[in-house]
């Protein structure tokens, strides 16, 4: 809680934490004292938490930028107001007519909830603000509670209410993107090992990429292939359409792997257990990088994807085709069934056993 507190002072205000701790002990007071009065005691600590979660929404927009420091900060009191309004419900079990809540104000949280979201969607040509979505599923399991409780769940209303109320003040600095829009490529002349691709130095290689589109829209736009400066692209950009709920056809792009200085030397790649693998590749290089896969369309970018490949060449004492799944190199040992086991019975009698299993002797 203390490190729960020092990001609320930073992305809230000094005093949030004081003021809240405050709260609490005044909630406990009143629990006391009137017992009754517990659950809308609890009431109004979930809403001090629902004014924090809001402050630091719009302290994100006054910076004009959502950091992990708001995201993190917003969730755990998200997390907190959900289990204050637990404990609310909890207290107001002897008084359930307190913790009604009505079939109007059920629908209306679950439809501003629904109407966040397609506003975002036809604003942005299907893109979402990634935070504000998971705070608004936060909601809908929320009001899913209160269902299953029938309508006597107050506190989960109550957080539901606050999640919403900051989702939409968070669409206005989040920046929207498209998930359900994404690249994959295919590394046509690299070979598959752990971790990555390994690629021969030198020119000619080639990545396959595919746009996925699940919007009910066609998707036009550029693909990018971008890596180190000491790769060079040969085709580096190109254009792809991906009809609505289908992938775009296979976009070739190409790239060539650094093969200088030379002569090459026997080098390691360094793998994962059990064993490294022997390359041969030039001296003085990284033996692996990142590549990326981009795509724009209609002014969004595309959630890049990385792919690790590595330059070497199989040893000439190693060709691919000897080399085996779990090791470079090493000698195949063919698998071979174990000896058959004698079956095991459970002490019948063998008339029992032929009576029952129809075995005959």
């Amino acid at each position: 809680i203390d490190t729960l507190e020092a990001d609320a002072a930073a992305v809230v205000a000094p005093d949030f934490a004081q003021r809240l701790r405050a709260a609490v002990a005044d909630a406990n007071q009143q629990v006391r004292r009137n017992p009754s009065q517990g659950a809308g005691a609890f009431f109004a600590v979930q809403r001090a938490i629902g004014d924090g979660m809001l402050r630091a929404a719009m302290n994100a927009r006054a910076e004009g930028e959502l950091r992990p420091l708001h995201t993190n900060t917003i969730w755990r009191l998200a997390k907190l107001s959900e289990q204050v309004g637990a404990m609310a419900d909890g207290l107001g079990e002897r008084w359930r007519r307190m913790n009604n809540v009505s079939r109007n104000d059920l629908a209306k949280t679950l439809n501003q909830a629904q109407s966040i979201r397609s506003r975002v969607a036809e604003k942005h040509g299907g893109a979402e603000c990634p935070f504000a979505n998971r705070l608004i599923e936060r909601a809908l399991d929320q009001l899913d509670h209160v269902r299953q409780s029938g309508g006597h769940s107050r506190g989960a209303w109550w957080a539901a209410t606050l999640h919403v109320r900051v989702a939409h003040a968070l669409t206005g600095v989040e920046r929207p993107k498209l998930l359900r829009v994404f690249t994959v490529g295919e590394f046509e002349t690299a070979d598959i090992i752990t971790k990555g691709m390994l690629a021969q130095p030198g020119p000619g290689h080639v990545v396959n990429a595919r746009v996925y589109n699940f919007l009910d829209r066609d998707v036009a736009g550029h693909l990018q292939l971008t890596g180190p400066q000491t790769w060079p692209m040969s085709r580096p950009v190109a254009g792809f359409i991906a009809p609505a709920g289908e992938p775009s056809q296979p976009v070739p792009l190409g790239y060539a792997a650094p093969d200088q200085p030379r002569p090459w030397v026997q080098r390691e790649l360094a793998r994962p257990r059990p064993y490294n693998i022997p390359v041969d590749a030039p001296a003085a290089i990284p033996l692996a990088e990142r590549l990326w896969l981009c795509a724009t369309t209609g002014g969004l970018s595309l959630e890049p994807m990385g792919y690790n490949v590595m330059i070497g060449a199989y040893p000439a004492e190693a060709a691919p085709e000897a080399a085996t799944p779990m090791g470079i190199g090493l000698v195949h040992q063919p698998i071979t069934p174990p000896p058959a086991q004698p079956k095991m019975t459970l002490g019948l009698p063998e008339v029992l056993r032929a009576t029952r299993y129809g075995a005959s002797r």
